[in-house]
């Protein structure tokens, strides 16, 4: 997101530069070219921000609302546009296209500050290669799109969602610019229909959108536009009518946003996590450009016709298409949904548990997808081999290590820290000297402290006095717990970390006290079950568990009741298995009253 601000800012300040010294009239289309394609980037990168920071669950309830934020966007601009130009020339409105660019960057850039990165997505680390990135994405959203028919009836669902909203465009531009007599009549109509539709498109957005989702599902609000854009454009075939070009615009600028974006966007999150970005990427490179160039040609020899009707029927044509591709989309959403699921879960392209007696073949099988480029998958096998096949686990998994991401790195060595092969430390050495993150590195000289590596009390201390972030000051916590878990430092240190507001902070001390469960969690630990990250709120339930008495505490069950309204599947589950272990009177009457409260 920092390289298309950055790189946008920078065209609109270089735009701005060429108008006040030239008068060059290929400026302003050349605005408007930028304008149209930064909002479909920047809706794209929306999108998949927001289904990487939102569990599914919430992502249906929250999009709807979120994308709210485009017609107050839309909203104040017009308004600011209004004002601003009795103040300043049309011009210098160019400014506030910049400010407001780097005030989006800096509201999300002080969020992860503050509450840390996704818990649900870490990107993997950037190389410098970035052309050569995205176009590999592209080439691999290309050919999934070949396997996934839920992405082939997306791509197509956009290609004539295009054209039919383009078509209709021309037309309710047409029957105003023909009906309404005089510029300045035209100007207070086309306002007024922008002003209507923006507020009736927040008010549904806010207000209906999401409780539609709730009452009928996603298939079913997936249908509303099409369905709408069909009206509109057959109405068309009546004749240019005011009434018709009004009902024209709520369908374009209300129904589109309220309905067809949250729908659409939420359908690419039924494909595998690995590939959505992918995906998003090859649409936005490949279907939209083409379906741009073709409404543009047809347009350019159809308005040349001396009436509307072949435009109307070409915009009626598409969306008699769009409505069958959007069914289509409906039948395979659940197929792909369920696939997506089941591969998160269970893997095995056959019953995995037979190798309790493992065969060659079987172990082929498993070795061979531990070099997959998705985490969850790389994960699972390497967790199946583990349990069935502990001997050639080891070099299986240490052999894949050379060919992931750090992160990923780190996970499949957490899996043989308890065997500590040999090999193990060198390739934890190998990933500490490439790692450039703070959070990496933390994590690795976590687990060379696991391994009881010679060098890494050493090779800690000398990273922690070049660094004053949160890890460094974990890694600090980790070396006075190993020389002493009774010092009174420990304590000290543990009370100050928990003190600060920063739930990444927290979670880094979390962490290292499960590795340590002699040491006792400091008493203002209950506070991280109302934490915004869901591992720190996990990482709670599982300390305080063993603590003696811990029910004595009367803010605890208050606590867990108010997480159980707005938490997650995988926090919910967690809560009830802890009330589950403690057979205490108030833990029973807050299972009983959650129990109820499912029926």
């Amino acid at each position: 997101m920092k390289i298309l601000v950055v790189s946008t800012a920078a065209v609109i300040i270089a735009s701005w530069v060429l108008i006040q010294s030239m008068t060059l009239s290929l400026i302003y289309p050349a605005l408007y070219l930028l304008q149209e394609t930064t909002c479909d980037l920047f809706a794209v990168h929306l999108m998949f921000y927001v289904s990487q920071n939102l569990h599914l669950s919430q992502s249906k309830r929250l999009s709807p609302i979120i994308l709210s934020g485009i017609s107050i966007g839309g909203m104040i601009s017009g308004v600011g546009l209004g004002i601003g130009t009795l103040v300043l020339s049309l011009d210098n409105m160019l400014w506030f296209w910049v400010i407001s660019l780097l005030s989006g960057a800096l509201v999300v850039r002080y969020y992860h500050h503050k509450h840390g990165p996704s818990p649900f997505f870490h990107a993997k680390k950037k190389k410098g290669h970035y052309i050569a990135d995205s176009l590999k994405n592209i080439q691999q959203g290309v050919s999934f799109t070949k396997r996934s028919p839920l992405l082939l009836s997306l791509c197509l669902t956009l290609f004539f969602t295009v054209i039919a909203y383009y078509t209709l465009k021309y037309l309710i531009n047409l029957t105003f610019v023909t009906k309404v007599p005089g510029e300045n009549t035209l100007a207070k109509v086309i306002g007024s229909v922008i002003a209507f539709n923006s507020i009736a498109g927040l008010l549904i957005q806010i207000f209906v959108t999401n409780r539609f989702f709730e009452k009928f599902g996603i298939r079913i609000v997936n249908l509303i536009f099409p369905l709408s854009m069909v009206a509109s454009n057959a109405f068309f075939l009546l004749g240019l009518h005011i009434p018709t070009a009004f009902f024209g615009s709520f369908v374009r600028d209300t129904l589109m946003g309220a309905f067809r974006n949250p729908s659409y966007n939420l359908f690419f999150e039924a494909l595998p996590p690995a590939m959505q970005g992918r995906s998003r990427s090859m649409t936005l490179m490949f279907v939209l450009p083409i379906s741009l160039l073709c409404v543009g040609l047809l347009l350019h020899f159809m308005q040349q016709s001396e009436t509307h009707l072949p435009i109307t029927m070409i915009g009626v044509t598409a969306t008699i298409f769009l409505f069958w591709f959007s069914v289509r989309t409906n039948k395979v959403y659940y197929d792909t949904l369920i696939t997506t699921m089941s591969e998160a879960t269970y893997l095995g392209k056959s019953d995995v548990s037979r190798l309790a007696k493992p065969t060659s073949a079987a172990l082929d099988e498993l070795t061979e997808d531990l070099q997959s480029d998705e985490r969850h998958i790389v994960l699972y096998y390497a967790k199946r081999l583990m349990k069935f096949a502990p001997d050639e686990a080891s070099p299986a998994i240490l052999h894949a290590l050379h060919s992931q991401p750090n992160r990923i790195k780190i996970e499949l060595a957490e899996l043989l820290v308890v065997d500590r092969p040999e090999e193990l430390n060198n390739a934890l050495w190998q990933c500490f000297d490439s790692s450039t993150e703070d959070e990496e590195t933390c994590a690795i000289l976590h687990l060379l402290m696991d391994v009881e590596d010679s060098k890494v009390l050493e090779k800690a201390a000398s990273w922690i006095a070049h660094h004053e972030t949160a890890y460094a000051e974990g890694i600090r916590l980790r070396i006075l717990i190993h020389e002493n878990p009774a010092d009174p430092a420990v304590q000290q240190s543990l009370d100050s970390l928990f003190s600060e507001s920063d739930p990444e902070s927290i979670r880094v001390v979390l962490n290292i006290l499960l590795r340590h469960r002699d040491v006792t969690p400091p008493g203002s630990i209950l506070q991280q079950l109302m934490s915004p990250l869901e591992e720190n709120v996990l990482s709670t339930l599982v300390l305080i568990r063993d603590i003696p008495d811990i029910f004595s505490d009367s803010a605890l069950l208050p606590m867990l009741e108010q997480r159980m309204e707005t938490a997650s599947y995988k926090v919910k589950l967690a809560i009830v298995e802890f009330l589950a272990s403690h057979k205490t009177a108030g833990a029973n009457q807050l299972l009983y009253s959650i129990f109820q409260a499912c029926l």
